[in-house]
C-alpha cells in the first residue's frame, strides 16, 4: 500500500499540465510507483469521501441506514430508479 505522505508528495506532479499522465512515474527508495498506484489510492480516498457524504445525508434525513442513500447523476436517472423500483414491487405483469 502506498503511504498517504507519498501521495501528497506526488500530487504537485500530478497537477503538472506539461506532463502526460502516461509518462508520470515517481521514484522513491529506488522503486518506481506508476500512475496506476496513484489512481488506486485516489479512488480509495474518493470512496471514503462518498461514504462520509452518504452517512451525513442519512443522519440529516434521519434514515434508518446509510445504505438507503443512493446518489444518482441527475433528476431523470433518479425518477427512473424510483419508477422502476416501484413498478417491480407493486405492479403485476400481464
Amino acid at each position: 500500500m502506498v503511504s498517504h505522505s507519498l501521495i501528497l508528495t506526488m500530487l504537485p506532479q500530478l497537477k503538472n499540465r506539461q506532463r502526460s499522465l502516461n509518462e508520470l512515474a515517481i521514484i522513491m527508495n529506488g522503486k518506481t510507483v506508476t500512475f496506476i498506484v496513484v489512481r488506486i489510492f485516489l479512488s480509495q480516498e474518493a470512496t471514503v469521501a462518498f461514504e462520509k457524504a452518504r452517512t451525513s445525508v442519512s443522519q440529516f434525513i434521519n434514515s434508518s441506514n446509510s445504505s438507503e442513500i443512493i446518489f444518482t447523476k441527475g433528476t431523470t436517472e433518479s425518477i427512473n430508479l424510483v419508477a422502476n423500483s416501484y413498478g417491480n414491487k407493486f405492479l403485476k405483469k400481464r
